[in-house]
């Protein structure tokens, strides 16, 4: 369905509406009492609607006791926590409230441009192909940029409580999963920072 112009939400009202979900998922989060580490918002390599995952110390033990006893891992495996520590689907808070307070950010994604539609295998027209790939790129800029800044203007907000007790805590906008380096680099420094970077979680830059 083609939506009129005017009714296409702009990157701001898409900004707007992940700022309102992102708020009130992370306040029912940290009723929590765990020591969380990482809030990412995580997209798919379309930036489609995202959802909010996060890791705590506490949430991490439950998980490798999960591999453990589920899954057959060896408890006294070297790199098991390692490998779990930065798996935003592994972690049990993974799409944190996503029902509860992302509706309205997944209406507003459903009304702009299908980004899937600016792919056609069948062409063999050059300016077409090339036409379509700048559109597809102008929108996946927008929507990851809306993310990006998301997440930026709430923590000047101080939504994070990062400039208190929560100063390691990490946060990065994770296209497919990955943890990106350039938003990581964007959005953290100082303590947040530096624990991704001796972990070696953050992933090259190019994910498309």
């Amino acid at each position: 369905m083609e939506v009129p112009n005017d009714k296409v939400p702009t990157a701001g009202e898409l900004k707007d509406a992940i700022k309102k979900a992102v708020t009130n998922a992370v306040r029912d989060l940290f009723k929590i009492e765990e020591d969380f580490y990482f809030l990412v918002l995580f997209t798919s390599g379309e930036a489609h609607p995202p959802a909010l995952s996060a890791g705590s110390v506490e949430g991490l033990e439950r998980v490798v006791k999960k591999y453990v006893e589920e899954y057959g891992h060896d408890p006294d495996e070297p790199n098991l926590k390692a490998d779990l520590k930065w798996s935003f689907a592994d972690s049990p808070y993974d799409c944190w409230e996503y029902e509860k307070y992302f509706a309205e950010v997944q209406a507003l994604f459903d009304l702009r441009p299908q980004i899937d539609e600016f792919i056609d295998i069948t062409t063999k027209d050059k300016a077409r192909e090339e036409e379509l790939s700048r559109k597809w790129a102008e929108e996946y800029d927008l929507r990851l940029g809306a993310m990006v800044q998301a997440l930026a203007e709430l923590d000047a907000e101080d939504v994070f409580e990062r400039k208190t007790k929560r100063k390691h805590l990490f946060l990065n906008v994770a296209p497919e999963h990955l943890n990106v380096r350039r938003t990581a680099l964007l959005l953290n420094a100082g303590e947040a920072l530096k624990q991704a970077i001796e972990d070696d979680a953050l992933e090259p830059d190019d994910v498309e």
